[in-house]
């Protein structure tokens, strides 16, 4: 399978009601639990089963590839891959795979652009690290709060990386995923709040004028539902 396509997988997190779903058609489709971390339910022709974390999952998508590879691609697993972030330059490990734009892949194949909430652009960001965002230009705004409950510390301390998780607190992921399996997403915050919290009047007036930067991808924005 050298030169086919990976595996990647569009999961939508809807904020509201929490669910991180991932339809392949009208028969099939998955039910990420915590970001996958205490599995996946699959539903298939009717029937749903539990795919338990680990090597089970890594199964189901082989079973993914070998009937739905033409429309979704392939899975490659490979624990030496790796390649150089294009933001940091830091060696990125990828072994479930690269997407289209040659980028990380995640265990439930999402693409790493959904991962560092590049479908919106960020606008302001506190110490504490809430971050304000917006997925329009500034027309609409979302606010991801910090937080503590991550596996950060274990995964730094399991791969010994401490050097590169000295934050104590992170934004809200975008999607739960396994080191903030938890996260509730998004949630919709306002220009009223954006300057209670110190925001310059210049940068909420931008927005309001809807000349923020574009996102760098608009187009994954079909992933988050917030309503």
């Amino acid at each position: 399978m050298k030169n086919k396509p990976h595996l990647v997988l569009d999961w939508i997190f809807n904020v509201p009601n929490q669910t991180l779903i991932c339809t392949i058609n009208d028969e099939l489709s998955y039910t990420a639990i915590e970001g996958g971390e205490k599995g996946i339910k699959k539903s298939y022709n009717g029937e749903t089963v539990f795919i338990a974390p680990g090597p089970d999952w890594l199964e189901e998508k082989l079973w993914i590839s070998e009937n739905y590879g033409e429309q979704y691609g392939y899975f490659q697993l490979d624990y030496d891959r790796v390649i150089t972030h294009p933001v940091t330059g830091e060696e990125d490990h990828c072994p479930m795979g690269l997407g289209p734009d040659g980028r990380y892949l995640d265990h439930l194949q999402r693409r790493q652009a959904i991962l560092e909430s590049q479908d919106c652009s960020e606008i302001y960001r506190t110490v504490d690290n809430t971050v304000w965002e917006t997925p329009d230009c500034g027309k609409t705004i979302y606010k991801r709060i910090p937080t503590l409950d991550t596996h950060y510390a274990e995964f730094a301390k399991t791969n010994n990386e401490i050097h590169k998780f000295g934050r104590t607190t992170y934004p809200e992921h975008p999607q739960p995923c396994l080191q903030q399996p938890r996260s509730p997403g998004r949630t919709f915050s306002t220009y009223d709040d954006m300057l209670e919290n110190g925001i310059s009047e210049d940068v909420v007036n931008t927005c309001r004028a809807m000349k923020w930067e574009s996102p760098m991808h608009p187009e994954l924005q079909f992933m988050i539902e917030m309503i």
